[in-house]
């Protein structure tokens, strides 16, 4: 397993980034079901399918799984892109 203070950063990093989503995606659409879309997707696909198609080999702790470097990578990425997108100054969202 990888070393605790690294899981919990890379949890809180990908909490970070899922907000930023999150927020764009309520702001966007005025509802929270998108929202709560994405968690159930995340939670469904995390645990159900990216858990057992990765390896459990000893140094793959640090990558896969939710506390690993993976998704917060992942997620940090998908937030760069929600942040960049984010609507212009003037516009109501």
């Amino acid at each position: 397993a990888a070393p605790l203070p690294f899981e919990l950063a890379c949890f809180g990093l990908m909490l970070l980034a899922m907000s930023v989503v999150s927020a764009r995606l309520r702001l966007e659409t005025g509802s929270v079901w998108p929202v709560i879309l994405l968690h159930a997707a995340h939670n469904a696909l995390l645990y159900s399918a990216f858990e057992d198609l990765t390896s459990s080999a000893p140094g793959d702790a640090w990558w896969r799984g939710e506390f690993g470097a993976a998704v917060a990578v992942a997620a940090g990425l998908v937030a760069a892109v929600a942040w960049a997108l984010k609507a212009p100054e003037g516009r109501a969202s």
